[in-house]
């Protein structure tokens, strides 16, 4: 009988353990500093098939922020999570810093997708924030600004800002050169 969390998910999806912490078939990136938990589960459960948003979708919303954040270091992005501006004060919930772009997110565990001119006002909101941070930073690669959805909205593009649905991360970092003709650059 499977006593820990790590134990069940092998058990039940027939992973190996390797050198005593690591599953087969979850990168080792995906669990620098992640305890046993939600997060982890859900990065489980991704890895053994089980699409973005259906592991997500049990997750707090301070989980998926994290969720998406273990993605995106997956995806080659250095992150740091919950970055606070000053002068005007201002949080923005991830910053994935990749060879190219910059890409200033606003995570959202939205149960359902929100009306056009509601994510046009968090769309705005998103891209005042990511100017203040090309203001802060000493960094001269372009900042793509973007809202992370768990709900599934079409991904495009609202004011500028890129609506990525949560099952289109990958594409989206694999696109993101392609779609600066698209974005409002900060």
């Amino acid at each position: 009988m499977p006593r820990t969390l790590s134990e069940s998910i092998q058990s039940a999806h027939g992973f190996r353990e390797l050198d005593g912490s690591a599953l087969c078939g979850l990168p080792a990136e995906l669990q620098v500093g992640l305890n046993e938990g939600p997060v982890l589960t859900a990065l489980h459960l991704v890895a053994s098939g089980i699409p973005e948003e259906e592991a997500a979708r049990s997750l707090t919303w301070k989980d998926f922020e994290e969720f998406c954040a273990q993605l995106l270091r997956a995806g080659g992005y250095a992150v740091e999570e919950n970055v606070c501006l000053s002068r005007p004060r201002a949080q923005i919930d991830l910053v994935a810093t990749g060879q190219l772009f910059i890409i200033s997110l606003d995570c959202k565990h939205w149960k359902r997708a929100p009306s056009y001119s509601t994510l046009e006002g968090f769309a705005l909101a998103q891209l005042r924030r990511s100017r203040l941070l090309r203001r802060s930073l000493n960094n001269p690669r372009p900042i793509i600004s973007a809202i992370l959805s768990s709900s599934e909205y079409a991904g495009s593009f609202v004011q500028g800002v890129a609506i990525v649905p949560l099952r289109t991360l990958r594409n989206f970092l694999g696109m993101a050169e392609s779609y600066s003709r698209l974005l409002e650059e900060s």
